[in-house]
């Protein structure tokens, strides 16, 4: 019997990923074919004669964030430039690219991974990255007392426990654009197959959630807007933007 390989090792060996954090990211991403049916879970074992294929991107950015981050911001008119950002969550740096384009004077890219920022963003020399690191621990002073516009993309937990140290800064004229996914603000029973919230009801209940909790914390919501795009499995995002 063929000796079997995880998909993320797979892909370090066969030279589609620099490191097996990137691999994992690359395959959580819905970009990896093996044998033309697209695998989603890192863990999942292969021989190594499989026929491994990566999905090239439509966009020009690092990340599928991108294209939700640059939407959001040109829609909201919110100006970025000059101003010292940090980006909650930023895995390979989509959002941080973005804030980049925009001509922001510094970007914190703060992730609880390592390895997983691209290169590009990575040696551009606004950006401070801190990695490794749970942002549910982070206060923002602990980042910048100079901080003033937060972005926040965070998987696989509320943004009411992933950002309850950060919503009480003492920051003073700063602002949030934060990405709510229904399927981590909800009860499992509001919650379909393969983790997709499809309840319009739902939905709304999740966003109406995070807009009582950052107003309870003396956030003022300046506006909603839908996310141009789903996330991976399909799901309904949407930003929330607030100042305080």
């Amino acid at each position: 019997m063929k000796e079997k390989f995880r998909l993320d090792n797979l892909l370090v060996l066969n030279k589609h990923a620099e490191n097996v954090n990137k691999a994992k990211a690359l395959v959580m991403s819905g970009k990896v074919l093996v044998n033309d049916m697209k695998i989603d879970k890192p863990g999942t074992k292969f021989t190594n004669d499989v026929i491994i294929r990566i999905i090239k991107k439509s966009h020009n950015w690092v990340s599928r964030g991108g294209i939700k981050l640059e939407h959001a911001i040109n829609k909201l008119n919110i100006k970025i430039e000059n101003r010292i950002c940090a980006d909650l969550g930023s895995s390979t740096g989509g959002f941080t690219e973005v804030l980049l384009s925009k001509k922001a004077r510094q970007v914190y890219s703060v992730d609880v991974g390592k390895g997983l920022l691209d290169w590009r963003v990575l040696t551009n020399k606004k950006v401070t990255l801190i990695e490794n690191t749970n942002v549910r621990k982070l206060a923002l002073e602990d980042i910048s007392s100079e901080i003033s516009f937060i972005t926040c993309d965070l998987s696989f937990i509320s943004l009411t426990k992933g950002l309850e140290k950060i919503i009480v800064t003492k920051n003073k004229n700063i602002s949030i654009l934060a990405l709510i996914k229904p399927q981590f603000e909800l009860s499992k029973d509001m919650i379909g197959k393969k983790g997709v919230v499809t309840n319009k009801d739902y939905r709304k209940t999740a966003i109406t959630k995070i807009i009582s909790w950052f107003e309870i914390n003396g956030w003022i919501k300046k506006d909603i807007i839908a996310s141009p795009i789903t996330g991976m499995a399909g799901n309904k995002e949407y930003f929330i933007y607030c100042v305080k």
